[in-house]
């Protein structure tokens, strides 16, 4: 997370420095927030995504266990 939190920052950097290179042109102002914006949120998404991933495993894993401890209380 730290990697991709570097590579977000110095994208965001870099998208500043084109857009005060080329110039202060509304377009380009445009499209440089919207370069922003998109790399925020598919950081959001990214993250969304390994949350709910680990909390599905966290689930299965508590599935599981009860499982094996009302097999225990039959046998």
């Amino acid at each position: 997370m730290r990697n991709m939190a570097l590579g977000v920052g110095i994208f965001i950097i870099i998208e500043v420095v084109l857009f005060m290179l080329l110039s202060f042109n509304l377009e380009v102002l445009i499209l440089t927030v919207a370069g922003v914006i998109i790399t925020l949120l598919t950081l959001l998404l990214i993250n969304q995504s390994r949350l709910l991933k680990h909390h599905q495993e966290q689930m299965n894993h508590l599935r599981i266990q009860k499982i094996r401890e009302l097999n225990e209380e039959r046998s």
